[in-house]
């Protein structure tokens, strides 16, 4: 079956789903890279933060690590996952909409943030009390009152990882910002499920990364053992995507690896 209508069936079909929009019958189906992250183990239960300021604004609720996030059929929260290669064709991206991040009770919302280069990142001020945020450990100058009408910031430079996002006056406040020049990034859901949509086909190399454990440099791909310096994949995208599948981390060899010197979410 093939002709006018089959394409067009097609085109009403990818707009039902939300995949890609119907200004051409002939548009072709964008890929997607898919998966879905495992930790298998013995893995411990979040511990407590310790909330030693403003304790009358930021202690009304328990505050817990979201350093490893796990849920209930061991899918891993977090796992960061973008393409590396330069020359991969980008979209004209306009004026981006800003990405506004959250401290409501002294923690920031998303605890991973995905923006791109010259994005405005709004810093959200808290409803009690003053934020000092710092990016990558380098002070922003930006002292944020409560009910004000926050901090903006737009960063031009890409950066290799996930860059720490902190507060001066609350040590327990971290959170990470991804910076990239395109829009080919994402996040594991709590299921461990990720979808990185609308990829161009061809040969692209992934870099798989965790804040609890830096670059993912060993994992079980489909059943299929993996070293990945660096945590870096190179995979081939046709014009359907491409399914990882199950991809397998190891708890205790992690944590192992983490120990080691010079080991960890923010080694370049």
């Amino acid at each position: 079956m093939d002709g006018p209508l089959v394409k067009k069936a097609t085109c009403v079909l990818a707009c039902v789903i939300g995949v890609i929009g119907c200004s051409a019958p002939s548009e072709p189906v964008e890929a997607s890279i898919r998966g879905r992250v495992l930790l298998r183990g013995d893995v411990s239960d979040p511990v407590a933060l310790a909330v030693d300021k403003d304790r009358e604004c930021c202690g009304r609720v328990p505050l817990m690590s979201e350093e490893l996030v796990v849920g209930p059929d061991d899918g891993l929260a977090n796992v960061v996952i973008f393409v590396r290669s330069k020359d991969i064709p980008s979209p004209k991206q306009g004026n981006l909409e800003p990405f506004r991040i959250s401290t409501d009770g002294c923690r920031y919302a998303p605890h991973v943030s995905l923006v791109q280069t010259d994005q405005t990142i709004v810093i959200e001020a808290n409803a009690c009390a003053s934020i000092n945020p710092n990016l990558s450990d380098t002070p922003m100058g930006m002292l944020i009152p409560p009910n004000s009408e926050g901090a903006s910031i737009c960063l031009s430079r890409a950066q290799s990882l996930p860059s720490r996002l902190t507060c001066n006056i609350h040590p327990w406040m971290k959170a990470w910002v991804v910076i990239r020049p395109n829009p080919y990034a994402c996040l594991s859901a709590q299921s461990g499920d990720f979808e990185m949509r609308s990829v161009p086909p061809g040969v692209w190399e992934l870099q798989f990364w965790h804040e609890a454990f830096g670059c993912l440099e060993e994992m079980t791909v489909a059943g299929e053992h993996k070293r990945l310096p660096k945590g870096r994949m190179t995979v081939e995208v046709r014009p359907n995507g491409i399914d990882l599948g199950a991809i397998e981390l190891d708890y205790r060899k992690l944590k192992e690896r983490k120990a080691e010197p010079g080991v960890g979410a923010d080694s370049r």
